[in-house]
């Protein structure tokens, strides 16, 4: 069971790499402030739209920043619990548990998609 969850956290990290393309809509956001701003003439309101479009490209590259993050820990997470199973398997003692495997989740997502896995797993074997 515990690498059936790896694999769905794995996919569950494909999916934030393959997905809506921010880094795209980071540099689309950018050369559009850059156009714009050279465009406008110079004034108040000039002024307080570019504040405007900067602030909007300042969260973008944040978000952006939170979603790299966390698939960079999503893929950490899987190399520790693939090394805690090897370990396992040299000392039994050392067995990586489903709670070992939960408390090692950075967000909440990881732990929505475990417990559906467990959740999956156990109705399969009721229908069994």
């Amino acid at each position: 069971m515990i690498f059936t969850i790896l694999a769905e956290q794995l996919a569950a990290l494909r999916e934030r790499i393959a997905g809506p393309g921010m880094f795209e809509r980071l540099v689309s956001c950018a050369e559009l402030v850059a156009t714009l701003s050279s465009q406008l003439p110079p004034g108040g309101e000039c002024a307080a739209t570019a504040a405007r479009l900067d602030s909007a490209l300042d969260d973008l590259a944040f978000h952006h920043a939170q979603h790299q993050d966390l698939a960079r820990q999503t893929a950490d997470l899987v190399a520790r619990a693939l090394t805690m199973l090897a370990e396992g398997a040299a000392v039994p003692a050392r067995t990586l548990t489903l709670s070992a495997l939960s408390a090692l989740y950075v967000s909440d997502d990881q732990r929505r998609l475990h417990d559906a896995v467990v959740a999956e797993h156990a109705g399969r074997r009721l229908g069994e």
